[in-house]
């Protein structure tokens, strides 16, 4: 009987240390597979990242200059871009007028005069400055200058009729110096200078110093001249 106990409890123990080794295998699979799959969440929150960072990139702005054209000076040797559908027109051929200058026209009949002529004999203009915008022309500090025409009864119109170009805010005639001089201007002894003027389409003067900012016509005149370029 006492043989019979010592057998019993001898398989009671080998039992109990299965068990533990099997537990303990168990526990030992359990984290591995744990450890595995938490590897693979990481691995893949690496490109969710680098994808919402590509996300995020801000645009180019937008080139205001697309699909304009662009004309050079004969003799000044200085390139303008313009709008495709304005027109354009050379006004005097340089070596016979020593006078290099063009014109264009919007759609709308607004029409910008482009010249570099001798910086001598203007004057005359009845015109007033009531505002300006400061600009770059040819990479140097200019103003556009924004005019009211003068009435036959010595008052103002109330509308801007004119934009000129100027190296001054405040006042009339200080042109620009042009690098090249013409025959002309040096025959003369003075300086080539650029004469730029924008005149509105009968009716189609901005009704104030406000909406000729905001005109679309003007701001493509501050496109052009802040595009010249030797």
């Amino acid at each position: 009987m006492n043989r019979i106990k010592n057998n019993e409890s001898g398989f009671s123990a080998v039992e109990i240390v299965m068990v533990i080794v099997i537990v303990g295998l168990i526990g030992a699979v359990g984290y591995l597979v744990y450890q595995k799959g938490q590897n693979k969440t990481t691995s893949s929150t690496v490109p969710t990242t680098s994808m919402s960072k590509t996300t995020n990139n801000t645009p180019a702005p937008a080139d205001p200059y697309a699909g304009w054209k662009t004309y050079v000076m004969p003799s000044e040797k200085v390139s303008f871009m313009y709008p495709s559908d304005w027109q354009l027109k050379v006004q005097n051929d340089p070596k016979i007028t020593n006078m290099d200058d063009f014109v264009l026209t919007s759609p709308e009949g607004t029409s910008l005069s482009i010249g570099a002529v001798d910086n001598a004999g203007f004057g005359g203009d009845e015109s007033k400055i009531v505002g300006n915008d400061s600009i770059s022309f040819s990479g140097k500090p200019a103003y556009m200058q924004y005019r009211s025409n003068m009435k036959p009864d010595g008052t103002y119109n109330t509308t801007i009729d004119t934009v000129t170009l100027s190296t001054t805010p405040d006042q009339r005639f200080k042109l620009p110096i042009a690098q090249n001089n013409l025959t002309n201007a040096q025959s003369l002894g003075t300086e080539t200078a650029f004469n730029i003027n924008m005149s509105f389409a009968a009716g189609m003067s901005p009704a104030n110093l406000a909406a000729a900012k905001t005109n679309s016509e003007v701001k493509d005149f501050k496109l052009i001249l802040q595009s010249a370029k030797y």
